[in-house]
């Protein structure tokens, strides 16, 4: 598997990493002092070295946070506890798996806070329910699915080249193979359509039913999300989003 990092390579701590001073042997593992880093400190990568007696992992890093701070770690121990020091890097580790509970406890509370309005006979805007005259909110949800399930496939299906995205990113969609760069179309396509739907939520809602409205819309958006990206199959999305997309037409224009 290519390595999509070399010396010079910044990282940000997510989570406390204990470094061992002294380099590994190639005939023992030597243990020595150890010395933490803690989050958000920033490691640069000084030297990468192979290991082939290790029964864990035979790739070891040396990082080093400033003279005094530098020692060794084993590269999956390292890379399952920093993020690349870049903007966008930071942003996908955000959406990353690890922190779906955050997103399904918001999308339970925004769900209860519409069951009680519900109950107490209030008529709520609802996205895909009880909609704003606008297609602008559905079609940022159907758009934000179909950016949901590129990631998906090409995370299952092209590790490498999401990986090489992961560790170089850009907002560039052109240069990058074909999967990626649908991916970042998308993207693009989700930035304009929240932007539209912005606008209409501004003309046509105001006070509390902008407010609601704007989070029942979020918490529709994370289930998208989620869904789409947690399926264990990728290609069953596809079906998925046939439906789902003939569901909001139907919504938006059936009715009528």
């Amino acid at each position: 598997m290519p390595r999509h990092y070399t010396a010079n390579f910044n990282f940000r701590v997510t989570d406390s990493i204990p470094l061992q001073r002294e380099r590994p042997l190639h005939s023992q593992q030597v243990q020595g002092d150890t010395v933490w880093v803690t989050q958000d400190d920033i490691l640069v990568v000084a030297q990468i070295s192979v290991i082939p007696e290790d029964s864990i992992d035979t790739v070891w890093v040396k990082v080093a946070r400033d003279q005094m701070t530098q020692g060794w770690v084993r590269e999956s121990r390292l890379l399952e506890s920093v993020v690349p020091r870049d903007p966008i890097s930071e942003y996908i580790n955000l959406f990353s798996s690890r922190h779906t509970d955050y997103f399904m406890s918001f999308t339970l509370l925004i769900l209860l806070l519409w069951l009680w309005f519900r109950s107490e006979h209030m008529s709520l805007p609802t996205v895909h329910f009880n909609d704003i005259k606008s297609g602008y909110p559905a079609t940022f949800c159907l758009t934000l699915s179909a950016a949901a399930m590129l990631y998906a496939a090409i995370q299952k299906y092209y590790p490498d080249e999401w990986q090489e995205y992961y560790f170089h990113p850009s907002l560039n969609p052109f240069g990058w193979p074909l999967m990626v760069s649908l991916f970042l179309i998308s993207v693009w396509l989700l930035i304009i359509m929240a932007i539209a739907t912005v606008q209409e939520m501004f003309r046509l809602l105001s006070g509390r039913n902008f407010v609601l409205y704007a989070a029942t819309l979020t918490s529709v958006a994370m289930v998208d999300y989620m869904l789409f990206t947690m399926l264990p199959f990728p290609w069953a999305s596809i079906p998925l989003f046939v439906l789902y997309t003939l569901y909001a037409l139907y919504q938006m224009y059936g009715k009528g």
